[in-house]
Order: C-alpha cells, then sequence, then structure tokens
C-alpha cells in the first residue's frame, strides 16, 4: 500500500525542483513530449521508487529468515547421515570379525549409502 507521505514527498520534489533527471525524461519520453502526461508519469514513477526502497530493506531481512532455519536443518541433516555410517560402518565391521559376513554387507552399504547421500546433499546445498 503506497503511503500519502510519497505524493507529499514528490509534490515537494517537484515544487522545489530537485526531480530526479533520469526519471523524468523516463516519463516525459514515454509522454511523447506532453508536459501534463510526463509530471503525471514522473509522480507516478517516484512514489513506486520511493515505495520500492521503503520496503526494499523489509523483504530482504524477509528471505534472509526464510534461508537461516535451512542451513541450521541442512547441517543437522549431513551430520546425522554421516553418523549413521560411522555406526553401520562400524556395525559391519564387526559382523565380520564374528562370524556373520551376511549381516556385514548390507549395513556396509547402508553405510556407503549415507556417505554418498552426505556428499550429495553438501554439494547440492540443499
Amino acid at each position: 500500500m503506497i503511503d500519502q507521505t510519497y505524493y507529499d514527498i514528490v509534490a515537494n520534489e517537484i515544487k522545489t525542483g530537485k526531480i530526479d533527471n533520469g526519471l523524468w525524461t523516463r516519463a516525459y519520453a514515454e509522454a511523447l513530449g506532453d508536459e501534463k502526461k510526463a509530471k503525471a508519469l514522473y509522480i507516478n514513477y517516484r512514489v513506486n521508487q520511493l515505495n520500492q526502497i521503503d520496503t526494499a530493506p523489509a523483504v530482504i531481512e524477509k528471505e534472509k529468515q526464510k534461508t537461516k532455519p535451512v542451513k541450521k536443518r541442512s547441517l543437522f541433516f549431513i551430520y546425522t547421515v554421516i553418523l549413521i555410517a560411522i555406526i553401520t560402518g562400524f556395525t559391519s565391521i564387526a559382523y565380520l570379525f564374528v562370524g556373520y559376513p551376511e549381516a556385514a554387507f548390507p549395513l556396509g552399504l547402508v553405510a556407503i549409502l549415507s556417505v554418498v547421500i552426505a556428499i550429495d546433499h553438501f554439494v547440492s546445498g540443499q
């Protein structure tokens, strides 16, 4: 929602002659040289510009807040998968030593797949 304050600021800028020359040139060109239309376009463009300047920091901060929890969850996921890989890897080795190779093989695969998943997750940045 555009605040009345922006229109007051633009009115004061026009009254004092402190206008944005680039924006005025754009408005004048789009109005095909018609001064009244150019002034109306300039007011709309400048008000929208002021509104964007005010809302930009809020939008950026909101986007930053969205990404922060994702990064924490991502690290938690990677650490969890690596822990699973370590546990299953050691368990697989233990089964080999006690004479159960049929149990060691699937656990070894789980360990290898866990490492692959962790590396993929880390590389893709998810």
